[in-house]
């Protein structure tokens, strides 16, 4: 059944290719700090980047901040994030230091992002296993690069794509924060790592695991 659950995974990775067109965004420490319920918009952002961040929808943005219309949204102005979905949903931690560039569930070459891409300072950045699991798949896939896949309790998976190496191999035990490889080298707009949580084979904002 894992074999069988592994080969459709891959399959489906397989054909979902992630991609390589990268927008400015936000800090990881500007994520992973947010604990509070007030937020104050930054040049250039837009409510859908916003509540995706958030795990929430656009329009519980507007309704809870009066707002009619994405257009009155300027830099600066303070939005109320109500508390029930700052909460995280689990204990999974950064896999590589950077900024997100591109965000879960963006529509980016009529390809929907099923994870998030992190910019890294540069092609040494060591890429972490965001949790304990098992390697359950450490390789070249095509569209993808060097990926890792890592099975954890409770039914969940991390990928790690985009690596310039591997440094484990399949059936090892990784502990949280051990060193999986290195975000592949190149110039620093391709020092980017492609990184995933999935519930079983459905994709997850990691946004909302990340602590």
């Amino acid at each position: 059944m894992k074999k069988l659950f592994l080969l459709i995974l891959l399959l489906y990775l397989s054909s979902c290719a992630p991609t390589n067109t990268y927008q400015k965004s936000t800090s990881v420490t500007d994520i992973s700090s947010r604990q509070n319920t007030i937020y104050y918009v930054k040049p250039g952002e837009s409510l859908w980047k916003i509540s995706q961040s958030y795990g929430i929808t656009v329009q519980e943005l507007m309704s809870l901040n009066n707002i009619c219309s994405s257009r009155e949204l300027k830099a600066g102005q303070k939005l109320i994030i109500p508390v029930s979905k700052t909460t995280k949903l689990g204990s999974f931690l950064w896999p590589v230091k950077g900024k997100v560039i591109n965000y879960f569930g963006e529509n980016i070459n009529n390809s929907i992002n099923s994870g998030i891409n992190i910019q890294a300072g540069n092609s040494a950045s060591q890429v972490k296993a965001a949790a304990k699991g098992k390697v359950i798949f450490s390789n070249g896939l095509k569209g993808w690069g060097k990926t890792i896949v890592l099975q954890h309790a409770s039914g969940f998976y991390t990928i790690y794509a985009n690596l310039d190496s591997n440094i484990v191999k399949e059936g090892m035990i990784v502990e949280k924060q051990q060193p999986l490889g290195q975000v592949a080298s190149g110039d620093k707009k391709d020092c980017v790592l492609h990184f995933e949580i999935r519930k079983y084979h459905t994709p997850q904002n990691p946004l909302r695991y990340l602590n």
